[in-house]
């Protein structure tokens, strides 16, 4: 879990700056940001290592915007 949490200090930024350009809501973006984290740690077992960790992320991002719209 320790280097998951240095993916959440080095990804959070850009997670978040990606939501906030699809939402333009700080608060909202905040929010989806760390609902994207959590998902991401509960569903760890599906990375499959394709892409970059920071990609699958920002695909966990762009689903829950989706979800919220």
């Amino acid at each position: 879990m320790d280097e998951f949490g240095e993916i959440y200090r080095t990804l959070f930024p850009q997670v978040y700056r990606y939501l906030l350009a699809l939402c333009r809501d700080p608060e909202l973006a905040e929010e989806l940001t760390q609902e994207t984290f959590y998902r991401a740690v509960k569903n760890i077992g599906t990375y499959k290592g394709d892409s970059s960790v920071s990609t699958w992320l920002c695909g966990i991002a762009k689903h829950l915007w989706y979800a919220h719209v």
